[in-house]
């Protein structure tokens, strides 16, 4: 008598196989994401299907690059950034979400870089002075890393800039790099 806990039917392994090659046609858009450069800085978007991206898993896939968590500097970069990762949102999707290097301290609100370009998504809160986003929230104060969420719709008034827990997930990254002295990144 054959015993079924130690055997896989010819069907079983099949299934399992057409799942690993759906995920990972799924997970894995793009490879390497291509940089666009302005004022002596390169920026390049990472956008999967799915959303599993961690700030740590995305500082990884920017240091995979030999780069780090894009730093907005002006409204050039930000339309810029919001045009490529708008590119590679999926076609079955209307938005996105990719984490970018800036921080927001919510106890003090502090930015990080001070001298960063800050364009928060629209905030729906009662105290038109509580403009913090998301500041319903009881984790609030845990919500010290940046991320932009894009429409595919380029004039919708619902993207912009988020603060979240680093272990919130998002769908991808933009990542930065510095131009060398031949102007490439």
């Amino acid at each position: 008598m054959m015993s079924t806990a130690n055997s896989i039917s010819p069907y079983g392994y099949w299934i399992s196989v057409a799942v690993l090659l759906v995920y990972s046609k799924i997970c894995c858009t793009q490879d390497v994401p291509e940089f666009d450069c302005v004022a002596g800085r390169c920026y390049g978007s990472y956008v999967q299907n799915v959303t599993f991206i961690t700030y740590e898993s995305a500082v990884s896939l920017c240091e995979e690059q030999q780069a780090t968590p894009a730093i907005i500097r002006d409204r050039e970069t930000f339309d810029l950034v919001l045009g490529q990762v708008r590119a590679l949102i999926p076609y079955t999707q209307s938005w996105t979400s990719v984490w970018i290097g800036m921080e927001f301290d919510p106890r003090t609100l502090q930015s990080t870089p001070v001298d960063g370009y800050w364009h928060w998504f629209p905030v729906h809160s009662r105290d038109r002075r509580m403009q913090i986003p998301w500041a319903y929230s009881r984790n609030v104060y845990r919500f010290t890393r940046v991320y932009i969420e894009v429409k595919r719709m380029k004039r919708s008034r619902h993207q912009g800039m988020i603060n979240r827990e680093p272990e919130y997930m998002t769908r991808g990254v933009v990542c930065e790099k510095l131009v060398d002295s031949r102007g490439k990144a």
